[in-house]
């Protein structure tokens, strides 16, 4: 693929079949919906994410994620501790640090529209630094990142003295049950 070659992917984020289920081949079924779905808008490629290594894979990435309760997440089999971690180590790393042990220039505030353009401007410019990236109008980032009560939270960082804002953090929120 040539350098700035503009490739109209679909992305599949998060596919999740019940456990019940999986034995009867729904995900292939699912999967082939999907591509029927997503050819029907004249795009013949898709990027995703899987726990299987495929054997042609694109690329591979580390998937962070941090528990917010993971005594809790280990007690109920959600998570597991890996064998040379004990549970008070695992939620010694787990846990958040306060803000102002963080240096930061400037007070930490939910995005608002008015922020977009500088949000976009520092997006463009770090995707640009990846051989392989989103590339995303102001609008597409607009309904990805502006806040939504309950939904996606994006806190930029402003200095306060320039009216800039440095930095911006986004992530969304995704509630989970524990069930029996």
């Amino acid at each position: 693929m040539a350098k700035n070659n503009v490739v109209k992917m679909a992305e599949i984020n998060f596919l999740c079949v019940n456990k019940k289920l999986r034995t009867k081949r729904m995900a292939p079924l699912l999967i082939k919906e999907v591509t029927r779905r997503v050819n029907l808008s004249g795009i013949w490629s898709a990027i995703y994410t899987s726990g299987d290594t495929f054997p042609t894979p694109f690329t591979d990435a580390n998937y962070f994620h941090r528990s917010l309760n993971p005594k809790k997440n280990i007690e109920t089999g959600f998570s597991s501790l890996a064998s040379n971690e004990t549970m008070a180590k695992y939620v010694k790393k787990m846990k958040l640090h306060d803000l102002k042990d963080i240096n930061l220039i400037g007070e930490p505030r939910l995005m608002t529209s008015k922020d977009l353009p500088q949000v976009y401007a520092l997006f463009k410019k770090q995707m640009e630094t990846m051989q392989v990236h989103f590339k995303f109008s102001q609008q597409e980032l607009s309904h990805h990142l502006m806040p939504q009560q309950g939904i996606v939270y994006t806190i930029v960082i402003e200095n306060e003295q320039e009216k800039k804002i440095t930095d911006f953090i986004s992530f969304y929120n995704l509630p989970s049950q524990i069930l029996k």
